[in-house]
């Protein structure tokens, strides 16, 4: 199945689809770099290393069935795989693509057709999570993929207004834990949690399609 899939393509949501913005998704792609890593850590061979407070939640995702993906641009040199081990969780990684071992970036397709390909999965199937909101986001949304933007302190009104349509702001990879797994309490205030951003983008989309 190619990666490239209209808005008109996807499945239509059942009643069950509806409250969960990420019903059906069977395969998490992480970016690495403001994504994974720790920013407090010092770079070390362009890498740093993984963020301590990410592990848990990788290894709930994994541990629920969802496969795991890499998806980081990178260079030659780079350490991600050895900082991905020193933490622990290299294993939960069954597929793992790097710009450096494929020769191409995040912004040709053919990234997100060999991704869709690897994971075993619809495009619609997977979520890429990820900080880069042109090569993270938009690349991967045009080919089908369901999208979240990692920003600590929300998106700015510039990122607002060019994320695709149903595209998540997650303030840490925390948030997934409960759109993904269903015994996972959401610890947010009312009206600020990712479910409630997911249905305020789509409406707001909705609102800016001409009738």
């Amino acid at each position: 199945m190619s990666a490239q899939t209209n808005r008109t393509d996807r499945p239509t949501l059942s009643g069950l689809e509806r409250a969960s913005p990420l019903s059906g998704i069977g395969c998490v792609a992480f970016s690495y770099r403001d994504t994974l890593e720790d920013l407090t850590a010092p770079m070390v061979d362009g890498t740093r290393a993984m963020a301590a407070d990410c592990v848990s939640v990788l290894r709930t995702l994994a541990d629920h069935h969802l496969r795991l993906m890499l998806s980081a641009d990178n260079k030659p040199g780079d350490h991600i795989w050895p900082a991905l081990n020193a933490a622990g969780v290299d294993h939960l990684f069954r597929v793992r693509l790097t710009s450096a071992a494929l020769g191409i970036e995040k912004d040709d397709p053919a990234w997100w057709r060999g991704l869709v390909a690897y994971s075993g999965c619809a495009a619609w199937c997977v979520l890429h999570v990820g900080a880069d909101i042109e090569t993270d986001v938009i690349a991967p949304a045009r080919c089908g993929l369901r999208v979240a933007l990692v920003r600590p302190n929300g998106a700015s009104d510039y990122e607002q207004a060019r994320l695709p349509g149903g595209a998540l702001v997650i303030n840490h990879l925390r948030d997934l834990l409960p759109l993904l797994v269903s015994d996972t309490a959401p610890a947010h205030e009312p009206g600020n949690s990712p479910v409630t951003r997911y249905y305020a983008g789509r409406k707001q989309t909705e609102n800016n399609r001409p009738h």
